[in-house]
Protein backbone atom coordinates (compact mmCIF):
# COMPACT_ATOMS: atom_id res chain seq x y z
CA UNK A 1 0.00 0.00 0.00
CA UNK A 2 1.35 3.42 -1.12
CA UNK A 3 0.68 6.95 0.77
CA UNK A 4 -1.56 7.89 -2.19
CA UNK A 5 -3.94 4.84 -1.58
CA UNK A 6 -4.34 6.45 2.12
CA UNK A 7 -5.61 9.58 1.03
CA UNK A 8 -8.26 10.88 -0.64
CA UNK A 9 -8.50 11.20 -4.02
CA UNK A 10 -8.88 14.90 -4.21
CA UNK A 11 -5.76 15.34 -1.92
CA UNK A 12 -3.15 13.57 -4.23
CA UNK A 13 -3.19 16.60 -7.03
CA UNK A 14 -1.85 18.88 -4.68
CA UNK A 15 1.45 19.87 -4.22
CA UNK A 16 3.16 18.39 -0.95
CA UNK A 17 4.99 22.10 -0.34
CA UNK A 18 4.53 25.02 -1.10
CA UNK A 19 6.54 28.01 -0.70
CA UNK A 20 5.43 30.40 1.59
CA UNK A 21 5.39 33.92 0.65
CA UNK A 22 9.16 36.15 1.25
CA UNK A 23 6.75 38.59 3.83
CA UNK A 24 5.27 35.82 5.46
CA UNK A 25 8.39 35.05 7.97
CA UNK A 26 8.67 38.90 8.56
CA UNK A 27 5.00 39.34 9.77
CA UNK A 28 5.65 36.14 11.69
CA UNK A 29 8.79 37.39 13.42
CA UNK A 30 7.10 40.67 13.91
CA UNK A 31 4.49 39.69 15.36
CA UNK A 32 6.56 37.16 17.55
CA UNK A 33 8.46 40.35 18.86
CA UNK A 34 5.50 42.35 19.41
CA UNK A 35 4.28 39.23 21.83
CA UNK A 36 7.82 39.26 23.69
CA UNK A 37 7.99 35.60 22.59
CA UNK A 38 11.50 36.88 21.10
CA UNK A 39 14.36 39.04 21.62
CA UNK A 40 16.28 41.66 20.40
CA UNK A 41 16.91 41.42 16.57
CA UNK A 42 19.60 39.11 15.60
CA UNK A 43 21.41 40.33 12.24
CA UNK A 44 20.65 37.62 9.41
CA UNK A 45 23.16 36.70 6.63
CA UNK A 46 23.29 38.76 3.37
CA UNK A 47 22.52 42.23 5.38
CA UNK A 48 25.43 45.02 5.23
CA UNK A 49 27.99 45.28 8.01
CA UNK A 50 27.75 47.64 10.90
CA UNK A 51 30.60 50.03 11.45
CA UNK A 52 31.47 47.67 14.17
CA UNK A 53 32.53 44.97 11.86
CA UNK A 54 34.32 47.69 9.34
CA UNK A 55 36.32 48.59 12.93
CA UNK A 56 37.19 45.06 13.69
CA UNK A 57 38.66 44.13 10.14
CA UNK A 58 40.79 47.43 10.33
CA UNK A 59 41.51 46.10 14.20
CA UNK A 60 42.85 42.57 12.44
CA UNK A 61 44.66 44.00 9.74
CA UNK A 62 46.58 46.41 11.89
CA UNK A 63 47.40 43.73 14.28
CA UNK A 64 48.79 42.03 11.19
CA UNK A 65 50.81 45.06 9.97
CA UNK A 66 52.37 45.15 13.73
CA UNK A 67 53.06 41.51 13.92
CA UNK A 68 54.61 41.64 10.02
CA UNK A 69 56.96 44.27 11.03
CA UNK A 70 58.08 43.32 14.42
CA UNK A 71 58.87 40.20 12.80
CA UNK A 72 61.01 41.78 10.12
CA UNK A 73 62.53 44.08 12.94
CA UNK A 74 63.46 40.59 15.10
CA UNK A 75 64.51 39.00 11.47
CA UNK A 76 66.68 41.55 10.86
CA UNK A 77 68.30 41.91 14.42
CA UNK A 78 69.27 38.24 14.85
CA UNK A 79 70.59 37.98 11.02
CA UNK A 80 72.91 40.95 12.05
CA UNK A 81 73.79 38.85 14.81
CA UNK A 82 74.61 35.53 13.24
CA UNK A 83 76.51 37.44 10.74
CA UNK A 84 78.92 39.05 13.45
CA UNK A 85 79.40 35.42 15.13
CA UNK A 86 80.05 33.88 11.62
CA UNK A 87 82.86 36.95 11.01
CA UNK A 88 84.09 36.16 14.55
CA UNK A 89 84.58 33.09 14.04
CA UNK A 90 86.08 33.11 10.63
CA UNK A 91 88.68 35.84 12.26
CA UNK A 92 89.72 33.21 15.00
CA UNK A 93 90.08 30.44 12.19
CA UNK A 94 92.35 32.88 9.84
CA UNK A 95 94.23 33.60 13.28
CA UNK A 96 94.47 29.67 14.26
CA UNK A 97 95.90 29.21 10.23
CA UNK A 98 98.19 31.49 10.07
CA UNK A 99 99.00 30.40 13.37
CA UNK A 100 99.99 26.98 12.42
CA UNK A 101 101.38 27.83 9.19
CA UNK A 102 104.18 30.12 11.08
CA UNK A 103 105.01 27.13 13.21
CA UNK A 104 105.07 25.01 10.12
CA UNK A 105 107.59 27.46 8.59
CA UNK A 106 109.67 27.75 11.56
CA UNK A 107 109.90 23.93 12.01
CA UNK A 108 111.05 23.79 7.83
CA UNK A 109 113.78 26.43 8.87
CA UNK A 110 115.15 24.30 11.47
CA UNK A 111 115.10 21.44 9.12
CA UNK A 112 116.54 23.57 6.58
CA UNK A 113 119.49 24.46 9.29
CA UNK A 114 120.29 21.05 10.07
CA UNK A 115 120.90 20.19 6.19
CA UNK A 116 123.10 23.59 5.89
CA UNK A 117 125.86 21.88 3.84
CA UNK A 118 123.46 20.56 1.02
CA UNK A 119 123.31 21.89 -2.34
CA UNK A 120 120.00 22.42 -1.66
CA UNK A 121 120.07 24.95 1.50
CA UNK A 122 121.11 27.87 -0.77
CA UNK A 123 117.39 27.98 -2.61
CA UNK A 124 115.44 26.78 0.65
CA UNK A 125 117.14 29.88 1.88
CA UNK A 126 116.32 31.79 -0.82
CA UNK A 127 112.13 30.81 -0.71
CA UNK A 128 112.60 31.37 3.06
CA UNK A 129 113.24 34.79 2.26
CA UNK A 130 110.48 35.37 -0.42
CA UNK A 131 107.98 33.91 1.64
CA UNK A 132 109.01 36.34 4.55
CA UNK A 133 108.91 38.76 2.30
CA UNK A 134 105.72 38.38 0.66
CA UNK A 135 104.33 38.38 4.35
CA UNK A 136 105.91 41.47 5.31
CA UNK A 137 104.24 43.04 2.04
CA UNK A 138 100.64 41.40 3.04
CA UNK A 139 101.53 43.08 6.60
CA UNK A 140 102.38 46.00 5.40
CA UNK A 141 99.30 46.41 3.82
CA UNK A 142 97.01 46.09 6.61
CA UNK A 143 98.89 48.30 8.44
CA UNK A 144 100.64 50.59 6.32
CA UNK A 145 101.67 53.20 9.44
CA UNK A 146 103.54 50.19 10.98
CA UNK A 147 107.17 51.86 10.57
CA UNK A 148 109.12 48.08 11.91
CA UNK A 149 106.88 46.88 8.93
CA UNK A 150 108.67 48.99 6.37
CA UNK A 151 112.06 48.85 8.17
CA UNK A 152 111.99 45.25 8.04
CA UNK A 153 110.76 45.02 3.98
CA UNK A 154 113.72 48.01 3.51
CA UNK A 155 116.17 45.72 5.18
CA UNK A 156 114.68 42.26 2.80
CA UNK A 157 115.25 44.87 0.01
CA UNK A 158 110.96 44.71 -1.03
CA UNK A 159 109.60 48.02 -1.65
CA UNK A 160 106.44 48.07 1.12
CA UNK A 161 103.90 50.76 0.81
CA UNK A 162 103.89 54.25 1.72
CA UNK A 163 102.44 55.76 5.41
CA UNK A 164 100.86 58.71 3.81
CA UNK A 165 100.05 56.64 0.62
CA UNK A 166 95.91 56.69 0.82
CA UNK A 167 95.56 55.03 -2.83
CA UNK A 168 98.44 52.33 -1.23
CA UNK A 169 96.12 52.03 2.02
CA UNK A 170 92.76 50.77 -0.13
CA UNK A 171 94.21 49.57 -3.08
CA UNK A 172 92.18 46.20 -3.66
CA UNK A 173 93.04 43.98 -6.34
CA UNK A 174 89.78 42.51 -7.58
CA UNK A 175 89.27 39.77 -10.01
CA UNK A 176 85.92 39.81 -12.34
CA UNK A 177 84.74 36.57 -13.54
Amino acid sequence: MTDSDDRPADLTGLARERIPPPHLEDRTVAALRQDGLLGAQVRRPGRPMGGWAAAAVAAGVALFAAGFATGQADGARRTVEVVEALQQADAARTAALIQRSGSDYVEALASLGESAGSADSAAGREVARSVVRSALTELSRLDPDDADLRRALAALGAPGPAASDSTARNARVVLWF
